[in-house]
């Protein structure tokens, strides 16, 4: 059901223009960020904190927007 969803979420930013990265990496950072709160090794609220903490050690001027999701179960 999760790869349904990300399918279906693709297909709609691509129909607006947008590009997207399955994956980023500390060395390209996001416009936005859609975080899904059931992941496999740590969940969607677990990441965004690690984020947000990254984002204050580097003293970042704003917040990259996340956009929680979930497939509900």
């Amino acid at each position: 059901m999760f790869f349904q969803a990300q399918k279906v979420i693709l297909r709609q930013l691509q129909k607006f223009g947008f590009q997207h990265v399955s994956l980023a990496s500390m060395e390209q950072t996001p416009n936005i960020v859609f975080m899904d709160l059931h992941m496999p090794r740590e969940d969607g609220l677990g990441a965004t904190r690690r984020i947000r903490k990254w984002e204050y050690e580097i003293e970042r001027s704003f917040s990259i927007p996340i956009i929680a999701l979930t497939a509900g179960e």
